[in-house]
């Protein structure tokens, strides 16, 4: 009755958008009867495929309630989806991960679980959550992989070759003014700053940005929110360690190596002060053979940069495996047989429940077939 009431509605709203269209519709020409023909025309196709997309929508309705047994699926959710909503407004000590999250294998399991157990009429939501859980996975992957870490590495690369240059330029004797060399200095520590305030900021925004398209993907996911959630958060706390543990490194180094080379620079301008020319071209190489072997300190760090894009990329690999088990895995056969396991401990006790309620209600049978036999 309901989608007759509709399909009622639908055709009224086709005839007052087409007659709109018809007197709205400007003329392109100049005959009266082009513009009737034309105009009937134009109505007539224009009906003609409203009422076919009326139909389709009748039809798809439909088959979707003949599917659900005439019972129109409602987006499922739980307690946890309004909490986890919230919590990212609140203090991290009120509701932190040790009070939700789940461990690798827990949080495996349950995503399989939800997935096959689900409701048929939930079942494509389900699936499709987890698909784009999977390919947000993929997306984050490469943000801090290419995004971050390759950047990082050709940052660096930069900020190398601009201290080789102003060691050169700093070094050479025509340059070789206080002036020049604390403009230097200045810019030397301003350039070290700015590249770690801005590769903090740079990876602080990928994560941002990465929680953010999980939050909306994961809005209403029921069941699956807590798994999803525990994934993410070791994902994401995993990167940021491991990148954590490397750049300090990296910081370190920076501001070692920058106050080295004022400190050898301030010292070679004091040596050869009162030294011939040959002896001051020789502490000029001296010094700059000096800071280059320092520098190439970070050719080392580069390579470990590079070696960081795989170890993270694996973090999120891992992070896949978990949402979409593959049957070539150890994992999958291992989790089924304790699904398997499982089941039959789980049919035993209902076995022994049942048995236990059939003895209980023979006992106290009402028939009088006992007090028939102590009669006998």
């Amino acid at each position: 009755m309901k989608i007759l009431f509709w399909l009622i509605a639908a055709l009224i709203c086709v005839f007052a958008t087409a007659e709109e269209q018809v007197t709205t519709e400007p003329s392109s020409v100049s005959s009266p009867e082009t513009v009737i023909v034309n105009t009937q025309t134009t109505y007539k196709e224009q009906l003609s495929d409203r009422i076919r997309q009326v139909e389709k929508l009748v039809q798809n309705a439909r088959n979707e309630l003949i599917m659900n047994n005439n019972i129109r699926p409602s987006t499922e959710y739980t307690m946890d989806d309004i909490i986890f909503t919230f919590k990212k407004y609140l203090p991290s000590w009120i509701y932190p991960p040790s009070a939700w999250k789940q461990d690798v294998v827990t949080r495996r399991r349950n995503i399989a679980k939800t997935v096959r157990s689900s409701h048929l009429i939930v079942r494509p939501r389900v699936v499709s959550i987890r698909d784009q859980v999977l390919e947000w996975n993929t997306r984050s992957n490469v943000k801090f992989t290419t995004g971050y870490v390759i950047e990082t590495v050709n940052d660096l690369e930069s900020l190398v070759d601009s201290m080789l240059d102003f060691v050169a330029a700093a070094t050479d004797q025509e340059l070789m003014n206080p002036i020049f060399l604390s403009t230097g200095f200045l810019t030397l520590n301003h350039a070290i700053t700015e590249f770690i305030q801005g590769n903090n900021d740079k990876f602080d925004a990928i994560t941002k940005q990465v929680n953010e398209d999980f939050n909306y993907i994961v809005a209403l996911s029921g069941k699956l929110r807590v798994p999803l959630e525990s994934m993410r958060e070791d994902a994401i706390s995993q990167t940021k360690d491991i990148r954590d543990e490397l750049f300090t490194k990296i910081e370190y180094g920076l501001r070692l190596l920058g106050h080295n080379i004022q400190a050898d620079i301030q010292r070679l301008a004091l040596e050869i002060a009162d030294v011939d020319h040959t002896t001051a071209d020789a502490l000029r190489h001296h010094t700059v053979d000096s800071i280059q072997s320092e520098i190439q300190y970070f050719d080392n760090i580069k390579v470990t940069l590079i070696k960081l894009k795989s170890v993270i990329g694996h973090v999120w690999e891992n992070a896949a495996n978990e949402l979409a088990q593959s049957p070539t895995k150890v994992d999958y056969w291992i989790d089924v047989a304790t699904e398997v396991k499982e089941a039959f401990v789980e049919l035993g006790r209902l076995l022994a429940v049942t048995a236990r309620k059939y003895k209980r209600s023979s006992t106290n049978c009402s028939c009088g077939w006992k007090s028939h036999k102590l009669l006998l």
